[in-house]
């Protein structure tokens, strides 16, 4: 059990090395740590606050139907497109995202 526990603590540290950022939200895993900083650097920049004080609430992984982020357009590319709806927290208000896994993102309510 104590070779497998190195082997996974290494396999880690391997994984940060080589720069694919895991991180744990609300029990769903991002592959891509810089999605979660965009977003939350968008939000701070909309209300003129420091990024440090928006707090990720939830992230949730989705499949949207559409290029579109789920949000109705008669532009988007009709494709599978995997992402992220990621609940962000400023003063006791919620702020909802609908992401990709790369790097675009739609603020699209406020909660």
């Amino acid at each position: 059990m104590k070779k497998r526990d190195n082997t996974i603590i290494l396999l880690g540290v391997l994984i940060m090395l080589v720069g694919v950022s895991i991180i744990g939200c609300g029990g769903e895993r991002v592959e891509n740590k810089k999605i979660v900083e965009l977003v939350r650097e968008d939000l701070a920049d909309s209300l003129g606050v420091p990024q440090d004080s928006i707090s990720v609430k939830s992230i949730e992984q989705v499949e949207w139907n559409d290029a579109g982020l789920g949000v109705p357009s008669g532009m988007a590319a009709q494709v599978i497109t995997p992402g992220y709806i990621i609940y962000l927290e400023y003063d006791g208000m919620v702020y909802k995202y609908h992401t990709d896994t790369r790097e675009s993102f739609i603020r699209v309510e406020k909660t």
